[in-house]
Protein backbone atom coordinates (compact mmCIF):
# COMPACT_ATOMS: atom_id res chain seq x y z
CA UNK A 1 0.00 0.00 0.00
CA UNK A 2 1.74 3.35 -1.17
CA UNK A 3 1.70 6.28 1.37
CA UNK A 4 2.95 9.63 0.49
CA UNK A 5 6.48 10.58 2.40
CA UNK A 6 8.21 13.54 3.55
CA UNK A 7 11.56 11.79 2.62
CA UNK A 8 13.19 14.50 5.21
CA UNK A 9 10.92 13.36 7.85
CA UNK A 10 12.27 11.01 10.48
CA UNK A 11 12.11 6.85 9.98
CA UNK A 12 11.19 5.77 13.05
CA UNK A 13 8.43 7.51 14.76
CA UNK A 14 7.96 5.45 17.83
CA UNK A 15 8.36 1.97 19.90
CA UNK A 16 8.59 0.32 22.83
CA UNK A 17 8.90 -3.12 24.13
CA UNK A 18 5.77 -3.96 26.46
CA UNK A 19 3.64 -6.67 28.25
CA UNK A 20 0.23 -7.10 28.53
CA UNK A 21 -2.53 -9.37 30.90
CA UNK A 22 -5.23 -11.40 29.62
CA UNK A 23 -8.03 -9.75 28.44
CA UNK A 24 -6.17 -6.64 26.38
CA UNK A 25 -8.11 -5.60 23.67
CA UNK A 26 -6.71 -2.81 21.08
CA UNK A 27 -8.52 -1.26 17.77
CA UNK A 28 -6.60 0.52 15.22
CA UNK A 29 -9.31 2.84 13.02
CA UNK A 30 -8.53 3.39 9.58
CA UNK A 31 -5.91 6.66 8.35
CA UNK A 32 -3.11 5.33 10.66
CA UNK A 33 -0.92 6.78 8.33
CA UNK A 34 2.25 4.88 9.67
CA UNK A 35 3.80 1.04 9.18
CA UNK A 36 3.80 -0.61 12.09
CA UNK A 37 6.17 -3.75 12.79
CA UNK A 38 5.91 -6.12 15.53
CA UNK A 39 7.56 -8.88 17.10
CA UNK A 40 5.59 -11.45 19.66
CA UNK A 41 8.33 -12.21 22.29
CA UNK A 42 6.21 -14.31 24.26
CA UNK A 43 2.51 -15.92 24.58
CA UNK A 44 0.35 -15.02 22.05
CA UNK A 45 -2.17 -12.93 20.41
CA UNK A 46 -5.13 -12.70 17.79
CA UNK A 47 -5.41 -10.12 15.10
CA UNK A 48 -8.76 -9.49 13.09
CA UNK A 49 -8.29 -7.97 9.44
CA UNK A 50 -11.68 -6.93 8.20
CA UNK A 51 -13.29 -11.06 8.66
CA UNK A 52 -9.49 -12.35 8.89
CA UNK A 53 -8.76 -13.48 12.34
CA UNK A 54 -5.02 -14.58 12.32
CA UNK A 55 -3.07 -16.03 15.07
CA UNK A 56 0.05 -14.86 16.08
CA UNK A 57 1.78 -17.01 18.78
CA UNK A 58 5.83 -16.53 19.75
CA UNK A 59 8.19 -15.97 17.29
CA UNK A 60 5.77 -13.83 14.99
CA UNK A 61 6.92 -11.15 13.09
CA UNK A 62 4.17 -9.20 11.59
CA UNK A 63 4.54 -5.70 9.14
CA UNK A 64 1.00 -3.85 9.19
CA UNK A 65 0.61 -1.39 6.39
CA UNK A 66 -0.61 2.39 6.53
CA UNK A 67 -4.36 3.03 6.92
CA UNK A 68 -4.77 -0.78 7.87
CA UNK A 69 -7.46 -1.48 9.97
CA UNK A 70 -7.15 -3.97 12.51
CA UNK A 71 -8.16 -5.20 16.10
CA UNK A 72 -5.99 -7.43 18.59
CA UNK A 73 -7.15 -9.59 21.57
CA UNK A 74 -5.22 -10.92 24.06
CA UNK A 75 -6.37 -14.47 25.30
CA UNK A 76 -3.26 -15.05 27.15
CA UNK A 77 -0.18 -12.67 29.14
CA UNK A 78 1.96 -11.89 26.16
CA UNK A 79 5.34 -9.58 25.39
CA UNK A 80 5.99 -7.88 22.30
CA UNK A 81 8.51 -5.12 20.85
CA UNK A 82 6.86 -2.56 18.04
CA UNK A 83 8.11 0.25 15.95
CA UNK A 84 5.75 2.92 13.77
CA UNK A 85 7.60 4.07 10.99
CA UNK A 86 7.89 5.96 7.72
CA UNK A 87 9.90 3.58 4.76
CA UNK A 88 13.02 5.39 2.78
CA UNK A 89 12.32 4.94 -0.91
CA UNK A 90 14.76 2.72 -1.47
CA UNK A 91 13.28 0.19 1.33
CA UNK A 92 10.04 -0.60 -1.40
CA UNK A 93 11.59 -3.60 -2.14
CA UNK A 94 11.94 -4.75 1.79
CA UNK A 95 8.13 -4.11 2.36
CA UNK A 96 6.60 -6.90 0.42
CA UNK A 97 7.41 -10.22 1.77
CA UNK A 98 5.25 -12.57 -1.08
CA UNK A 99 2.31 -13.34 1.38
CA UNK A 100 0.11 -15.38 -0.04
CA UNK A 101 -2.97 -14.57 -1.89
CA UNK A 102 -5.32 -14.94 0.61
CA UNK A 103 -3.74 -12.91 3.11
CA UNK A 104 -5.80 -10.11 4.64
CA UNK A 105 -4.86 -7.05 2.74
CA UNK A 106 -1.79 -4.71 4.42
CA UNK A 107 -0.84 -7.50 6.42
CA UNK A 108 2.59 -9.53 5.90
CA UNK A 109 3.92 -12.19 8.22
CA UNK A 110 6.58 -14.49 9.19
CA UNK A 111 6.80 -17.05 11.60
CA UNK A 112 10.74 -17.35 12.92
CA UNK A 113 11.39 -20.82 13.39
CA UNK A 114 15.32 -20.52 13.06
CA UNK A 115 16.19 -19.50 16.71
CA UNK A 116 19.47 -18.02 14.99
CA UNK A 117 17.22 -15.47 13.18
CA UNK A 118 14.95 -15.08 15.73
CA UNK A 119 17.36 -13.91 18.81
CA UNK A 120 19.28 -10.84 15.12
CA UNK A 121 16.36 -9.83 14.52
CA UNK A 122 14.99 -9.19 18.49
CA UNK A 123 18.36 -7.64 18.94
CA UNK A 124 18.03 -5.51 15.93
CA UNK A 125 14.90 -4.31 17.03
CA UNK A 126 15.80 -3.39 20.42
CA UNK A 127 18.77 -1.40 18.90
CA UNK A 128 16.44 0.55 16.85
CA UNK A 129 14.25 1.32 19.84
CA UNK A 130 17.06 2.27 21.43
CA UNK A 131 18.61 4.35 19.57
CA UNK A 132 15.31 6.31 18.17
CA UNK A 133 14.73 7.47 22.24
CA UNK A 134 18.47 8.29 22.87
CA UNK A 135 20.45 11.84 22.59
CA UNK A 136 23.15 10.60 20.41
CA UNK A 137 23.52 12.88 17.44
CA UNK A 138 23.50 10.14 15.06
CA UNK A 139 20.81 7.97 16.80
CA UNK A 140 18.53 8.47 14.51
CA UNK A 141 20.33 6.87 11.47
CA UNK A 142 21.73 3.70 13.89
CA UNK A 143 18.00 3.02 14.58
CA UNK A 144 17.40 3.20 11.04
CA UNK A 145 20.75 1.18 9.98
CA UNK A 146 19.20 -1.39 12.76
CA UNK A 147 15.66 -1.42 11.39
CA UNK A 148 16.44 -1.76 7.75
CA UNK A 149 18.76 -4.98 8.58
CA UNK A 150 15.31 -6.18 10.22
CA UNK A 151 13.23 -5.79 6.81
CA UNK A 152 16.14 -7.29 5.08
CA UNK A 153 16.61 -10.65 7.11
CA UNK A 154 12.72 -10.91 7.18
CA UNK A 155 12.11 -10.56 3.51
CA UNK A 156 14.53 -12.90 2.91
CA UNK A 157 13.11 -15.33 5.36
CA UNK A 158 9.47 -15.17 4.11
CA UNK A 159 10.78 -16.23 0.75
CA UNK A 160 12.16 -19.47 2.52
CA UNK A 161 9.42 -20.19 4.56
CA UNK A 162 10.65 -18.72 8.26
CA UNK A 163 13.91 -20.84 8.60
CA UNK A 164 16.96 -21.02 6.53
CA UNK A 165 18.89 -24.00 5.34
CA UNK A 166 21.10 -25.02 8.42
CA UNK A 167 23.58 -25.13 5.44
CA UNK A 168 23.26 -21.66 4.74
CA UNK A 169 22.99 -20.42 8.73
CA UNK A 170 26.51 -21.87 8.88
CA UNK A 171 27.95 -19.99 5.37
CA UNK A 172 25.68 -16.75 6.60
CA UNK A 173 27.60 -16.76 10.65
CA UNK A 174 30.69 -17.30 8.82
CA UNK A 175 30.61 -14.34 6.68
CA UNK A 176 29.64 -12.12 9.71
CA UNK A 177 32.16 -13.63 11.63
CA UNK A 178 35.07 -12.10 9.02
CA UNK A 179 33.50 -9.55 6.61
CA UNK A 180 37.47 -8.56 6.22
CA UNK A 181 38.06 -11.85 4.96
CA UNK A 182 38.64 -12.19 1.59
CA UNK A 183 35.64 -14.60 0.55
CA UNK A 184 35.76 -16.80 -2.69
CA UNK A 185 32.39 -19.24 -3.52
CA UNK A 186 33.82 -22.11 -3.53
CA UNK A 187 35.25 -21.31 -0.16
CA UNK A 188 31.53 -20.69 0.97
CA UNK A 189 30.30 -23.72 -0.54
CA UNK A 190 32.66 -25.98 1.33
CA UNK A 191 31.15 -24.30 4.71
CA UNK A 192 27.73 -25.14 3.44
CA UNK A 193 29.30 -28.98 1.99
CA UNK A 194 27.99 -28.33 -1.14
CA UNK A 195 29.19 -28.25 -4.79
CA UNK A 196 29.96 -24.75 -5.59
CA UNK A 197 27.21 -24.70 -8.38
CA UNK A 198 24.92 -26.05 -6.04
CA UNK A 199 25.47 -23.50 -3.20
CA UNK A 200 25.47 -20.64 -5.34
CA UNK A 201 21.37 -22.09 -6.95
CA UNK A 202 20.61 -22.41 -2.86
CA UNK A 203 21.58 -19.35 -1.73
CA UNK A 204 20.27 -17.16 -4.39
CA UNK A 205 16.71 -18.75 -4.75
CA UNK A 206 16.83 -18.64 -0.68
CA UNK A 207 18.06 -15.29 -0.44
CA UNK A 208 17.44 -13.62 -2.91
CA UNK A 209 20.98 -12.60 -4.13
CA UNK A 210 23.98 -14.47 -5.09
CA UNK A 211 26.58 -15.06 -2.21
CA UNK A 212 29.19 -12.57 -3.34
CA UNK A 213 26.54 -9.82 -3.37
CA UNK A 214 25.04 -10.98 -0.06
CA UNK A 215 28.31 -10.57 0.98
CA UNK A 216 29.07 -6.86 0.01
CA UNK A 217 24.94 -6.00 1.54
CA UNK A 218 26.53 -7.35 5.08
CA UNK A 219 29.88 -5.91 4.54
CA UNK A 220 27.79 -2.60 3.44
CA UNK A 221 25.91 -2.51 6.46
CA UNK A 222 28.56 -3.16 8.80
CA UNK A 223 30.45 -0.07 7.48
CA UNK A 224 27.40 2.17 7.89
CA UNK A 225 27.12 1.11 11.33
CA UNK A 226 31.16 2.10 11.84
CA UNK A 227 30.84 5.22 9.87
CA UNK A 228 27.73 6.60 12.59
CA UNK A 229 29.08 4.83 15.50
CA UNK A 230 32.76 5.23 15.53
CA UNK A 231 35.87 7.92 14.58
CA UNK A 232 37.56 5.24 12.18
CA UNK A 233 38.84 6.74 8.81
CA UNK A 234 37.28 6.04 5.77
CA UNK A 235 40.37 3.66 4.63
CA UNK A 236 40.13 1.74 8.63
CA UNK A 237 36.50 0.78 7.95
CA UNK A 238 37.30 -0.26 4.21
CA UNK A 239 40.32 -2.50 5.49
CA UNK A 240 37.45 -3.66 8.65
CA UNK A 241 34.76 -4.59 5.83
CA UNK A 242 37.04 -6.91 3.13
CA UNK A 243 38.31 -3.35 0.48
CA UNK A 244 41.92 -3.56 1.09
CA UNK A 245 41.56 -0.33 -1.70
CA UNK A 246 39.66 2.33 0.24
CA UNK A 247 38.73 4.34 -3.24
CA UNK A 248 36.57 1.28 -4.59
CA UNK A 249 35.26 0.67 -1.45
CA UNK A 250 33.98 4.26 -1.48
CA UNK A 251 33.32 3.86 -5.35
CA UNK A 252 30.71 0.50 -4.57
CA UNK A 253 29.42 2.28 -1.27
CA UNK A 254 28.17 5.39 -3.16
CA UNK A 255 26.80 2.92 -5.82
CA UNK A 256 24.99 1.20 -3.31
CA UNK A 257 23.80 3.65 -0.94
CA UNK A 258 24.15 6.58 -2.82
CA UNK A 259 26.33 8.78 -1.44
CA UNK A 260 30.00 8.79 -0.49
CA UNK A 261 30.87 7.56 2.92
CA UNK A 262 31.62 10.81 3.96
CA UNK A 263 29.16 12.30 3.00
CA UNK A 264 27.01 9.80 4.55
CA UNK A 265 29.11 10.33 7.86
CA UNK A 266 28.11 13.87 7.68
CA UNK A 267 24.41 14.27 7.42
CA UNK A 268 23.02 16.10 9.90
CA UNK A 269 20.86 13.78 11.88
CA UNK A 270 16.86 14.31 12.17
CA UNK A 271 14.65 15.54 14.31
CA UNK A 272 12.36 13.21 16.05
CA UNK A 273 8.24 13.24 16.05
CA UNK A 274 5.94 11.25 18.03
CA UNK A 275 2.99 9.03 17.34
CA UNK A 276 0.97 8.20 20.32
CA UNK A 277 1.69 4.43 21.17
CA UNK A 278 -0.28 1.43 21.26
Amino acid sequence: MAINMDISATTIISGSEKSCAPGHTFHREPGFPYYTLWLMLTGRVRVRYGAEELESPTGTLGLTAPNTPYSVHVPEAHREIWLFFLPRPEWRGLLNWGQPENAPAGCCRVALEDRASRAQITRWMRQALAYSQSRLPAGQRLAELALEQVLVLASSLAASGGALDERLERVLRAMRHDLARPWREAELAAIATLSTSRFAHLFSKKLGLSPLRYLERLRMERAKSLLLGTSNSVKEIAAGVGYPDALHFSTRFRRLVGRSPRAYRQRPAEGCRKAKGE
